[in-house]
Formats: C-alpha cells, sequence, structure tokens
C-alpha cells in the first residue's frame, strides 16, 4: 500500500470505541471521534481541534503525538504500519 492508498482509505468515525469493537474498545473513555485507516487496525484520534496518535496502543510504549495537522500523524501512522508489516505487500 503506498502512502497516497493509506490516506485514501482513511475514514472518520464518530465513536472509535465502537468501531474498532473489541481490539481497543476499552482504551477510550466515553466516546472518541477520529479516523481509522487501511482494513481498521490503525486509527488516530480527534483531540479537539487536533489530532492525538498513541503508538503505545500498537505496543510501543511512550509514543504519543499531538498535532493540529493531520497528514504529520498520517507518515507516522503509515511508516509504523509499513514497519509491523500492517500492509499487503500488493
Amino acid at each position: 500500500m503506498t502512502f497516497e492508498q493509506f490516506q485514501a482509505s482513511g475514514r472518520d468515525v464518530a465513536d472509535l470505541g465502537q468501531a474498532l469493537g473489541s481490539d481497543f474498545g476499552d482504551r477510550f473513555d466515553g466516546v472518541t471521534a477520529g479516523r481509522i485507516y487501511g482494513d481498521g487496525d490503525l486509527f488516530i484520534e480527534r483531540d479537539g481541534d487536533g489530532w492525538y496518535l498513541d503508538l503505545d496502543d500498537c505496543g510501543d510504549p511512550d509514543l504519543y503525538y499531538q498535532s493540529a495537522d493531520l497528514a504529520k500523524l498520517e507518515v507516522l501512522l503509515y511508516n509504523y504500519g509499513l514497519y509491523n508489516s500492517y500492509f499487503d505487500e500488493n
């Protein structure tokens, strides 16, 4: 998957806990909006007027980022997905 395909796969969700189900559902306190990418295993949370990416939830401790620039966080999440083989080779 190219970065452009990854970005295009992103979809807004009103409640990440509900959308992600049992995999990450209990991680959120209340309703948390955000964007889900790819097959639904990777996500970025909405944080007020900006965005929040917590790679600790993906298994890497103490890796979290906040930014108003969604594209910056998408690059980080995409690279994380590549490194950890979240994407098909095709």
